[in-house]
C-alpha cells in the first residue's frame, strides 16, 4: 500500500526524503535538485512541461484594453525571476520564458515543440516601455468614462456643465495565487517589479477552489497549464468558454482553420498561427516553461521514467529491504 503525507515547505519534503522518512517524491523543486542528488537520492523528470501564465479578468476596463496586458508583459522580468526564484540559480533544461501558450517542449527534436512558433521571440523587460502603455490605456479608459458619465448627465440636464478633465489612475489590481510555496514567490516578485510602474497590485493567496473559479472577483490569476497536446487543448484554452475569458475574431478563425486541417504541415502551420495572435493580443500573460522532477531513494525500485504521473506504473513499485520504516 503507498500512504501519502503532505509537507508545508519544500525544504520539509526534501529533508524527509534524505533522512529516509519518505520513499518518494512527487515534486521535487528545482532549487532542492542538487541538494538531492549529492545526498544520493534518484530524480526523475516528468515527460510533459507545465506552462505558467496569468488569467485576466477581461470585463475589467483596464485588462481589456490590449495596450495594457502587453505594458503587463513588458513589466514583469520573466528571465530574472526564471533565473532567480524558479530554477534557485541553477541552469535547468526545459525551463524558459514563453512568447505564447504553446509548449515549446524540453529541447529542439521534442515533438511536444510542433505547436510553438520559434520566431516569435518574447518580449524583453522593459520596464518605462511597460509604465507608458499602462498609463495610456488608463488615460483611454478614464477619458471614455468621463464622456460616458457627461452624455448621461446630458440626459438629465441639458444645462450640465461641460465635465472636468478626467483624473487617471490605476486602481489596485489583486493577483490571485494557489498556496503553493513556488507560486507565492513568483507572484511576491510579479508585485515588486509592477508596484514601482505605478500598479497598486495585491497579492493575495487562495484556495484552490477560489483560484479555480473564473468569477472569484480577482484580476489576474497566477495559473500552471498542462497543454499537453495543443491542438486540443489550444481550443479549451483560447475558444469560446475557454478558461482565458475572451477570444477574439481572429483567434476564432485560427482555431476553426486548426481543427479543420488536414495534413501535418497545415496542423503545425495553423498552431503557429493561434501562437501568434496569442502573442499579439495577450488573452492570457505568458510566463513561462518548467519541467516537474520526482525523487526517491535506493530503497525503492520500479520507478521508470518517462511519466506523466508518477502513479501510472505504482504497480510495480518494490521496496527492497532496509526500505520500510
Amino acid at each position: 500500500s503507498i500512504v501519502e503525507r503532505k509537507f508545508t515547505s519544500d525544504e520539509v519534503a526534501a529533508t524527509a526524503l534524505i533522512r529516509g522518512d519518505i520513499h518518494v517524491l512527487e515534486r521535487a523543486a528545482p532549487w532542492q535538485i542538487s541538494r538531492l542528488k549529492a545526498a544520493g537520492m534518484q530524480i526523475g523528470r516528468y515527460r510533459l512541461p507545465t506552462l505558467h501564465v496569468l488569467l485576466l479578468d477581461h470585463s475589467h476596463p483596464l485588462l481589456a484594453r490590449r495596450e495594457f496586458r502587453r505594458g503587463l508583459c513588458f513589466g514583469i522580468d520573466r528571465q530574472r525571476i526564471v533565473q532567480r526564484i524558479v530554477t534557485g540559480g541553477e541552469e535547468q533544461p526545459g525551463f524558459q520564458v514563453i512568447s505564447g501558450p504553446m509548449p515549446p517542449g524540453t529541447s529542439l527534436s521534442d515533438p511536444l515543440r510542433y505547436a510553438y512558433d520559434a520566431n516569435v521571440v518574447p518580449r524583453d523587460y522593459e520596464p518605462r516601455l511597460a509604465a507608458t502603455l499602462m498609463l495610456v490605456a488608463a488615460s483611454s479608459v478614464a477619458k471614455l468614462q468621463a464622456e460616458q458619465a457627461a452624455a448621461a448627465a446630458r440626459q438629465t440636464d441639458s444645462a450640465a456643465p461641460p465635465p472636468a478633465p478626467p483624473e487617471v489612475g490605476i486602481p489596485e489590481l489583486v493577483l490571485a495565487h494557489s498556496a503553493d510555496p513556488l507560486a507565492r514567490a513568483v507572484c511576491d516578485a510579479i508585485g515588486r517589479q509592477l508596484r514601482p510602474l505605478g500598479i497598486p497590485l495585491k497579492v493575495q493567496e487562495v484556495t484552490t477552489a477560489e483560484l479555480l473559479d473564473p468569477d472569484s472577483g480577482f484580476h489576474l490569476r497566477y495559473a500552471e497549464l498542462a497543454m499537453w497536446e495543443p491542438l486540443v487543448d489550444a481550443q479549451q484554452l483560447l475558444g469560446d468558454d475557454g478558461i482565458a475569458g475572451s477570444t477574439s475574431a481572429a483567434m476564432r478563425a485560427a482555431l476553426r482553420e486548426m481543427q479543420h486541417a488536414t495534413n501535418w504541415n497545415e496542423v503545425r502551420e495553423q498552431c503557429h498561427e493561434v501562437h501568434r495572435i496569442a502573442h499579439n493580443d495577450l488573452p492570457v500573460i505568458p510566463l513561462w516553461q518548467t519541467v516537474n522532477h520526482f525523487a526517491h531513494n535506493g530503497h525503492v525500485e520500479g520507478i521508470s521514467e518517462p511519466l506523466i504521473r508518477l502513479y501510472q506504473n505504482a504497480h510495480r513499485w518494490r521496496l527492497t529491504p532496509g526500505g520500510a520504516r
